[in-house]
């Protein structure tokens, strides 16, 4: 036969046993709540200007661009001027020893339109080949093309957000730009669908 004095110790610890389990899930619930936002949010990507520099004072021939597990290349054939554009060359990325990871020959590359994703996994490109001017979303461990979105003959910014693409503009300026959208960056950090401004 059970003791009294146990059996009411006992029947004592049960509420506070489920009040400490029910507490233990709140928080959980929390935690969970607060890092769903977090993982989706669009600064995560954290595009930042990839600058494209002479791999050495003294040679015009080739320029990188260095992140912290590999370079991007491109091969310079007009050394006597300065460069704004790489027309004969491929874009390359090559790891750390030198080796070659992936290649893409695809149209005449701008300079200082390179961005690099915070996690260095996807690299945009502005490349332009007649009257089109593409920015091209590039996986970074395989150069496979990921996006591409159409900015030809509008201005455009990387924001920490988004994409953001003016329309009808008279220069290169957003501010010069009659409208302009914000294609926001999902989790893939790639660009949704135009949301207006």
């Amino acid at each position: 036969m059970q003791h009294p004095n146990l059996q009411e110790s006992t029947l004592a610890s049960e509420p506070r046993s489920s009040r400490r389990r029910a507490r233990a899930a709140f928080a959980l619930f929390v935690t969970l709540a607060l890092a769903v936002p977090t993982l989706a949010a669009p600064s995560s990507c954290g595009y930042a200007p990839l600058s494209i520099e002479p791999i050495a004072p003294s040679r015009a021939d080739r320029y990188v661009g260095r992140a912290r597990s590999f370079t991007v290349q491109f091969d310079n054939e007009d050394t006597a001027t300065p460069v704004t554009t790489f027309p004969e060359s491929n874009l390359k990325i090559l790891r750390l020893d030198g080796t070659t990871v992936c290649e893409v020959d695809d149209g005449i590359w701008v300079r200082d339109a390179l961005y690099l994703s915070g996690n260095e996994r996807l690299l945009i490109a502005k490349r332009f080949s007649g009257s089109n001017d593409v920015l091209a979303f590039y996986d970074t461990r395989s150069c496979a093309l990921k996006a591409q979105v159409d900015v030809s003959g509008r201005a455009w910014r990387i924001e920490a957000n988004g994409l953001r693409l003016g329309e009808h503009c008279t220069d290169r300026a957003l501010t010069s730009c009659q409208t302009t959208t914000l294609r926001r960056w999902s989790r893939a950090c790639l660009p949704r669908r135009a949301a207006g401004r």
